[in-house]
């Protein structure tokens, strides 16, 4: 009985720390720091060491840099959350809240917005909102709560510079993730979207009202 009941708070607080950790409802998981990837053909996949590899290192204000087999420079994303899926490179933006797929070709990085439709499929049971769908006059969104818990994911369509961009509230309840425009709400009230600096005409206040 013992040792079943000390395997039962084992499995607990190992499934209470993956709860506090991940992100809820996203399939792939953050690419780890050190970790080797490669591309071939335009198809992403983490490397072998005898691969031709590009390494995570990392980088300035938060980034990461990506570094070739012999140590020089090939690329940033300028993403906080990176991650490999069906067999592409993605990140998130901090900055644009916005997801991002990326292609190496000839030591040039480029970058495709993800559309909203595949955006589901990768982070999977949220209501998408988009900031034109907010109040042009007073930056705020009626939402309702409904029973349970709420899983939100802020787009940035309207190419606001979201750089430093947190959520608050003195009376809702809430829970913020790795991927700054993700947040799972647990009671009712007004969350604000707001830069940390204060804000302005070029990085405004936008205001959830969860009812």
């Amino acid at each position: 009985m013992k040792k079943f009941l000390c395997t039962l708070f084992i499995f607990l607080i190992s499934t209470a720390l993956c709860y506090a950790n991940d992100i809820h409802g996203m399939k792939y998981k953050d690419i780890k720091l050190k970790s080797k990837i490669k591309t071939d053909s335009g198809n992403w996949s983490y490397a072998k060491k005898s691969d031709d590899y590009l390494l995570k290192t990392e980088g300035f204000g938060g980034f990461y840099d990506y570094l070739k087999k012999d140590g020089s420079f090939a690329f940033t994303t300028d993403c906080k959350y990176e991650f490999l899926y069906n067999n592409k490179l993605a990140g998130y933006s901090d900055k644009d809240f916005m997801f991002y797929e990326f292609d190496y070709t000839d030591g040039v990085l480029t970058r495709t917005q993800i559309p909203e439709e595949e955006i589901k499929n990768i982070l999977s049971g949220y209501r998408i909102i988009k900031l034109s769908e907010f109040s042009p006059l007073t930056n705020s969104l009626k939402i309702k709560k409904g029973f349970g818990e709420l899983r939100l994911l802020i787009l940035n369509d309207l190419g606001v510079d979201m750089n430093g961009y947190c959520f608050t509230s003195g009376n809702a309840k809430f829970k913020t993730y790795p991927i700054s425009g993700v947040i799972t709400v647990f009671s009712k009230g007004m969350i604000q979207l707001s830069p940390s600096a204060g804000g302005s005409d070029q990085s405004p206040w936008y205001v959830l009202l969860v009812r």
